[in-house]
This record gives structure tokens, sequence and C-alpha cells, in this order.
């Protein structure tokens, strides 16, 4: 169940069963469950969590001789950025599958990438990426553009994000919302109602009855005010007939009023909750032992 969670996409029901596993059902880790929280922490960006279900690995001689939550371990920290972790995972390593002077496959790129990313290192990421098929014969795939797309968004070259998604083969066009999707969630962050223009009408091409995108481009509008904007979405959302609509909750706060809709969050503002989340997950299990120990 952990694993359909996180190929899902849902990271947090995937890490709340996981620790009503090892909390309430008192249920041993195995290297399946640690690896898939682990890989769920990587997509996240979330190295925090991840060097706390670590930190619970090293405890257990079992797991640190794992070649599969060892392989998961340098996965996660590569995807946080956290290069230097990943190379002291490697080499604590007793066993290991991959040997020097063999050559990169996509997914060990798309970990790179994805690293340079985290560390804003666009120069060294952009030359990597472009060394793909030169040096190492890989074709680029839609994961490596989302993973440029998702660099160059991070310091706001969103011109540049596009001219690459436009430059993209036209074989990779027909599944390219990933990357679009990336590029309007940075319009949304940047304000760019232009590029966000763009991508959201595209996307409307390619996902048109995925509400998401409809959404995204309301909140550029709602952003700088332009409430015909706003309408005109409405209206063709309207227009296309019945769209399941997220579910919508929302809460008072001092600075206003804060919506949360049912699905995944956008990246960049999934962050600003993740640390209060975890918070509340944290008093829960504390809550709940102490229930068990009272009461059980």
């Amino acid at each position: 169940m952990i694993s359909g969670f996180v190929k899902g996409g849902l990271s947090y029901e995937a890490l709340a069963l996981f620790r009503r596993m090892l909390l309430v059902m008192n249920t041993s880790m195995d290297p399946v469950s640690v690896s898939s929280i682990l890989s769920a922490r990587g997509k996240e960006g979330d190295v925090t969590k991840g060097m706390e279900i670590h930190g619970q690995v090293v405890k257990k001689p079992v797991f640190r001789s794992d070649i599969i939550v060892n392989n998961s371990l340098i996965d996660m920290y590569s995807r946080c950025g956290s290069l230097d972790a990943s190379i002291k995972v490697f080499d604590s390593m007793e066993e290991r599958n991959l040997e020097q002077g063999l050559s990169p496959n996509p997914i060990t790129l798309t970990a790179i990438l994805a690293s340079c990313s985290h560390s804003a290192l666009v120069e060294e990421g952009r030359q990597i990426f472009q060394s793909m098929k030169s040096e190492f014969g890989i074709e680029p795939g839609g994961e490596h553009y989302a993973c440029m797309v998702d660099l160059l968004d991070h310091l706001g070259r969103l011109e540049e994000a596009l001219k690459l998604i436009i430059e993209m083969p036209i074989v990779l066009q027909p599944s390219s919302s990933t990357v679009w999707g990336a590029l309007l969630e940075a319009c949304v962050v940047h304000k760019n109602v232009e590029i966000g223009e763009i991508s959201a009408h595209r996307l409307f091409e390619l996902e048109p009855r995925n509400c998401r995108n409809y959404i995204a481009l309301c909140s550029i509008y709602e952003t700088i005010g332009r409430g015909d904007g706003v309408s005109g979405i409405r209206s063709k959302m309207k227009e296309l007939g019945p769209i399941k609509t997220p579910g919508c909750s929302w809460i008072v706060l001092e600075d206003g009023c804060h919506k949360f809709y049912q699905g995944p969050i956008f990246r960049r503002a999934r962050n600003k909750y993740v640390k209060h989340i975890g918070l509340i997950f944290e008093g829960l299990s504390r809550l709940m032992i102490d229930n068990i120990r009272l009461y059980g």
C-alpha cells in the first residue's frame, strides 16, 4: 500500500501509513517500505524527513548492507541536492551494484539533473544535459527536460525554460504535460502572465479536462487583479461540461483566508506547509502513543 501511495503521488498518505505501521501496528520496517518512503521524500525534496528515516535505517544492521535501501538513500539525497550525503552513503556501502567505468543510465542522469536543480547549479546542469547524447549516447527524455525547466524556473529564467520546451523533439511533445506543468507552476510563483497563458493553453490542449491547469491560470489572474481573465477561464470550464473539480477547504488566519485544494500541491507552495504538517503529525503520533500507554 505504501508503494502504491508513492506511485500515485500521495506522499503524505504514504508517510502517514508508514508511521502508523511503526507506531500503532508495531510492524517492523522492511526494505520495500523503506525504499518507497525514501523515494517519496526525494520527490518532495524533503531532506529532513529523509534524514530521519536514514537515522532509523543505520540502527539496523540488516539495512546497512541492503543494496536497495542504500540505492534509495543515494537517490533521495541526490534529488534533495545533498550530493555530499549521497557520496557518503555510496562510500559506506559494503556491496555495490555500480562499478567505476560504467556509463550512467537515464535514471542516473535524472537524479543528477534534479540535484543541480535543488542546488541552483544552472551551468553544471546545462552541461550535463547537453552532453547526454554526445558523451553517453542517451536521448534526453521528458524527465530530463522537466528537471532542466525546473532548474531554470528556480532562478526565474522563464523565457529560457519556454525556449527549451519549444525546442523539444516532436516525439516528446504529445507527452510533454509534465514539462509544461512545471513551467506553469513557475509562472504562478513569479506572476508571469504572458508565459503562464502560453503554458496553460498548451496544457488545455494536452489535458482538456484537468481542472488543475485552469485553477493555476486563474491564480495568476487573481494575483494581478485580472478579473476578466478569471471569468473567461470559468466560462471555458463551463463550456467543457462537467469537470471533476478538486475538493476545497480553507482556514482563516491573521494574514487572511488560505485555500487548500484536494490533490497535488504546487511544489513551492508545498514547501511552506511541510514543516507545519510535520509538526501536526508528530503531535498526533505522541498523542496516539500516550493513549496506547494509558488505555492499552
